[in-house]
């Protein structure tokens, strides 16, 4: 390995590249730092925190950091376990800690385990219609074990990779009836205190503090200015704390990848659990393959505890699988890189350890772009430069950047509206408003959707003297969206893609945004046939007693809500 001085030269003269990518994700602000041989050698702090008072990031800036929550929550429930804390182990059934849960699916509510909940390796369906615009948490924490208990399981049990969220919401109910306190306090006292992590909580921004990064989303009307974004919401307070509420900078974030690095490096080296001068334990399950997230490479690329490992060259691509991402690391010894990436709206991360040589490099940042992970080419450039990869075996992420942005910004809308116009199969009509109108609720009663007219009352202009239907999600004023007709009982709540980038909403499959309404009870083949396609005649005969809506399409077919009568 090169020197010191060596790996700071090469990293300081990545800064143009960075800037560069940084530009073509619209991202305003990042804070940067790498670790070697346990300390601290390179820290870089870019742009702005807060975009229109100049204000820059620093050390101490404060980023959500959205999934890299897991690793941490993993490690709580390692100390849990080193501690026999609820007679907590790997292998514990969830049942049997949580007698709550009572999931529908048989396999899952009688065999998972701890382990599975951490692995993404359940085959559980994993959807994100929880997160809605402005970083709205859509699920109330109260409802959250009756929304997971109804989870289907699509994917065959422990089979396959397929990353969920939602393991880990599991995951925090656990530490806390393990704990006997709520996750998020005993993650404070017993890791966040003890390393001295003053800037790390797992509480929602407040707005008028200054130390947090303003978030930010790209827009395609006008890339230079991206849109400001409320921010993250997700807290140890909601639902999906779990999985990605711990708010930190570099400044702190060092100190905790320190310790994994030095406590990993002490328990492999004595096969032991602990660490006399660590709050961490079990280090080496946390880093243990779980499951397989490529079988088709012939290098390892696994998941673990709440990291991804890799061994290099490879592709770090599979966390949330992207196309025609290059190999990491070539012409280089090869590596162990145990890496996770973190997205909310407004907030994008990368962390990788490098345990043999108790190596790390870190990415935070303020900006999300629909197309281009800023986070994340940033931190593959400065592990590439961190490893010493030659420059005409380095990957070109500046112009990867671009390719991305330009294959990606056009086509999203583009291509929705081109297949809703294929998929037309007639019937130009909807029935009076008044029949779609009503509080719609999913079997579990744990989200519902309100159908309902706006009149347009008090507007001077003509074209708008005409009644709208409209959607709310979860009934908020703040998830309202105006329903178009598309045909027959069905309609679409799509709308450019800078429409819902104002409002710090993903965007999604096609199939997400069409709702249809559906007369009463009809035999499960047909129900099934006609629930899954889009067009399709109905009798208008009956009332209209649920809505469909494909919101996650690892499913085979939509979800029903039922009008509640």
């Amino acid at each position: 390995m090169s020197s010191t001085k060596t790996i700071q030269s090469r990293l300081h003269a990545l800064r143009s590249n960075l800037e560069e990518i940084m530009k073509t994700g619209s991202t305003p602000g990042a804070a940067i730092a790498v670790i070697h041989e346990g300390e601290v050698i390179y820290q870089e702090n870019l742009g702005y925190r807060d975009l229109d008072n100049k204000l820059p990031v620093t050390a101490e800036t404060i980023f959500p950091c959205a999934s890299l929550t897991k690793a941490v929550v993993a490690a709580g429930l390692g100390i849990c376990v080193e501690e026999e804390m609820g007679d907590l182990k790997w292998d514990s059934k969830v049942h049997d800690v949580l007698p709550e849960w009572t999931s529908a699916d048989e396999i899952l509510r009688k065999e998972m385990t701890v382990t599975n909940c951490l692995s993404h390796r359940a085959g559980m369906e994993a959807p994100d219609h929880w997160l809605g615009t402005n970083n709205n948490i859509l699920i109330p924490q109260e409802k959250s074990i009756d929304f997971l208990n109804s989870l289907q399981r699509p994917f065959p049990f422990r089979a396959s990779y397929g990353y969920n969220n939602c393991g880990y919401d599991i995951a925090g109910h656990i530490l806390t009836k393990a704990a006997s306190q709520r996750w998020d306090t005993f993650l404070k006292t017993r890791i966040f205190d003890p390393l001295n992590m003053t800037h790390t909580s797992t509480h929602a921004a407040a707005p008028s503090d200054p130390n947090f990064a303003t978030g930010y989303w790209d827009l395609d009307a006008n890339p230079s200015n991206p849109a400001k974004i409320v921010p993250v919401t997700c807290s140890g307070e909601t639902f999906m704390g779990a999985a990605a509420a711990m708010h930190s900078c570099t400044a702190d974030l060092v100190k905790l990848y320190k310790v994994f690095l030095d406590s990993a490096a002490d328990q492999y080296a004595n096969s032991s659990t602990s660490t006399s001068s660590s709050p961490l334990k079990q280090i080496p399950t946390l880093f243990s393959p779980q499951i397989n997230m490529n079988p088709k490479l012939l290098r390892e690329q696994s998941y673990a505890l709440g990291w991804a490992r890799l061994q290099t060259p490879g592709p770090m691509d599979q966390l949330r699988p992207q196309e025609n991402r290059p190999d990491v690391g070539k012409g280089v010894p090869s590596e162990l890189v145990l890496y996770h990436q973190g997205s909310f709206p407004g907030a994008l991360a990368f962390v990788a350890l490098i345990p043999r040589l108790k190596g790390c490099v870190l990415v935070l940042t303020n900006g999300l772009s629909m197309s281009v992970n800023p986070a994340d080419l940033m931190g593959q450039a400065l592990l590439e430069g961190y490893l010493g990869v030659a420059e005409d075996e380095k990957n070109d992420y500046v112009e990867l950047a671009r390719m991305e942005k330009e294959e990606k910004d056009e086509s999203w809308f583009k291509d929705i509206r081109t297949w809703l116009d294929e998929s037309r199969t007639g019937g130009d009509c909807p029935r009076e408003l008044e029949d779609y109108v009503g509080d719609y609720w999913d079997e579990a009663k744990t989200l519902m959707v309100r159908v309902f007219i706006d009149e347009n009352e008090g507007r001077s202009d003509e074209t708008q003297q005409r009644r709208k239907l409209k959607v709310a999600f979860a009934g908020r004023e703040s998830e309202e969206h105006d329903l178009t007709h598309y045909q027959n009982d069905e309609f679409t709540w799509l709308k450019e893609r800078d429409e819902f980038s104002k409002r710090g909403l993903w965007a999604r499959h096609k199939e997400n945004y069409v709702i249809g309404f559906w007369e009463g009870e009809r035999p499960e083949k047909e129900a099934e046939e006609k629930d899954i396609k889009v067009g399709g005649e109905t009798s208008r005969v009956n009332k209209i007693e649920y809505l469909t809506w494909w919101y996650n399409k690892e499913l085979p077919r939509p979800k029903r809500f039922y009008k509640e009568m």
